[in-house]
């Protein structure tokens, strides 16, 4: 269990997500690729709704196994890209505009909240209120449950981003063809 490594890599994976998400110009955030899907605005608020972090500061208990034991099966189950995955219905976003200033402001301040549990919260316990596809993680694991799921709604993101860029270029050679 390397704690200063996971602080790392959370500050890092936070700062790549608002980078990600400050690419979309406030007219492209709630635009819908072609081929479907979240928008970037629905990635953001999905992000906000599966953070972990009011779980970290809840009640844990002992864990009676290695702190870090399931960190390499999240990591080989979120980042792998190839497999489509479906949201629990309670952290599916609502199909609406969002503000990206609002949702960037949002996302930092998780970030903030993890890394604060990170350097404060005993990481080796049992969080007790985990969503059920989550139970029984330690609080180390959750931690990065919230990295590999951000870093793959950014691989999303950079994704979408592509796909309406493309959307608008091809848009814009077709005006000027005709």
């Amino acid at each position: 269990m390397n704690t200063k490594a996971a602080i790392e890599e959370l500050e890092t994976t936070t700062q790549t997500l608002l980078e990600a998400m400050g690419a979309f110009q406030p007219n492209q955030l709630n635009t819908r690729p072609a081929l479907g899907g979240w928008t970037a605005g629905q990635v953001g608020e999905h992000l906000r709704k599966a953070s972990v972090a009011n779980v970290l500061f809840g009640p844990a208990k002992p864990a009676q196994r290695p702190p870090d034991e399931n960190v390499g099966t999240l990591r080989d189950q979120f980042l792998n890209f190839s497999i489509q995955m479906t949201s629990p219905d309670f952290i599916v976003p609502d199909d609406k505009d969002y503000d990206r200033e609002s949702l960037l402001q949002t996302l930092e301040q998780v970030g903030t909240q993890v890394r604060e549990a990170a350097e404060t919260l005993d990481l080796t316990e049992i969080c007790l209120y985990t969503p059920p596809a989550l139970a029984e993680l330690t609080r180390y694991e959750l931690i990065h449950f919230h990295i590999v799921h951000t870093k793959r709604h950014i691989h999303q993101l950079r994704k979408i981003h592509q796909a309406i860029v493309s959307q608008a270029d091809y848009a814009n050679s077709s005006r000027i063809a005709n």
